[in-house]
């Protein structure tokens, strides 16, 4: 099964960037699927499936009723520059809207009937997207998952109602004082880097974004070499 979805994504462009993905990968994927992953019990196997080589790396927990799915960019906010800041996570939503198959109603139809959650988050190095569901179902997730990364229309309809959702969120976070004091403490930890910022940027520069600096950031920053694939669970490597 996983080797099929990875054929999905080799519709990706090729980038000359070199996937540096590191044991935090790991323990972001312990953490989305609710398995305990030790380095002593845990058997990784890296499957190059395509000529730029997207690696597959799998840990097979037997018996398990849910199967986890992710597939991870090697991009985040700290890629971003003056013009874009915000860029990656307003991509993040972007593609959920609609791909060349499937609307977000179908995604959502298509999921729930798997008894399932499809979902994706922004992060400082790498944004990821993923799908938990039951391990009979495992198939369904890591379908919508490839589907969703490779296959975005990013039109201009979609950007600027997804920037509408975005801009509320940022509008909230100066409201929720737990939340707001960890971005105020990264600002000043990392004072003029890149990693200071809020990977979600804010309201003056995701304004001016467009569906076309989307477009030209997805086909830059989400190319093969930038792309590792991680599965667990019930699941059949």
């Amino acid at each position: 099964m996983i080797p099929a979805t990875v054929h999905l994504l080799t519709s990706l462009p090729a980038t000359t960037a070199i996937p540096q993905f590191r044991d935090g990968l790991l323990s972001i994927l312990a953490r989305l699927f609710r398995f305990p992953v030790s380095r002593l019990c845990l058997v990784l196997l890296i499957l190059p499936c395509t000529a730029a080589g997207i690696p597959v790396i799998t840990e097979c927990v037997p018996n398990s009723a849910s199967a986890g799915f992710l597939v991870a960019v090697r991009t985040g906010s700290r890629d971003e520059y003056d013009g874009i800041y915000g860029l990656s996570h307003l991509l993040e939503h972007t593609v959920f809207r609609e791909t060349k198959t499937r609307n977000s109603f179908e995604m959502a139809k298509e999921m729930e009937g798997a008894g399932g959650e499809l979902n994706a988050f922004t992060a400082k190095e790498m944004t990821g997207y993923y799908g938990i569901t039951l391990a009979e179902t495992s198939e369904v997730a890591m379908k919508l998952v490839g589907d969703i990364v490779a296959n975005p229309l990013i039109n201009e309809k979609d950007t600027e109602l997804e920037k509408e959702i975005v801009l509320q969120e940022l509008s909230m976070v100066k409201s929720e004082p737990e939340t707001y004091i960890h971005d105020l403490f990264e600002e000043n930890l990392w004072d003029g880097n890149e990693l200071g910022r809020d990977e979600g940027g804010t309201e003056e520069t995701v304004k001016p974004l467009t569906h076309r600096d989307l477009r030209k950031y997805y086909d830059e920053r989400y190319g093969r070499p930038s792309l590792a694939v991680f599965a667990t669970g019930d699941i059949t490597p």
